[in-house]
């Protein structure tokens, strides 16, 4: 049972504006027992590096493309 994302997210660029994080209104995965549909976070590259540098554990993250 895998929990990855299938298919790569593209967001409009003035959608997104100056936040470092935001959380899609649209949710995905299935529901499967007691796990549901959650949105996504999506997290800018700053805060990203940010996050490396301080050597932050225990994320995952996948490219988002902005257009």
């Amino acid at each position: 049972m895998g929990f990855t994302v299938l298919s790569e997210v593209h967001l409009q660029r003035t959608s997104v504006g100056e936040a470092d994080w935001l959380c899609t209104r649209q949710a995905v995965g299935q529901r499967l027992g007691a796990y549901r549909p959650l949105p996504l976070l999506l997290i800018s590259q700053r805060l990203y590096e940010l996050l490396t540098s301080l050597k932050v554990k225990r994320f995952d993250v996948e490219v988002a493309h902005l257009r």
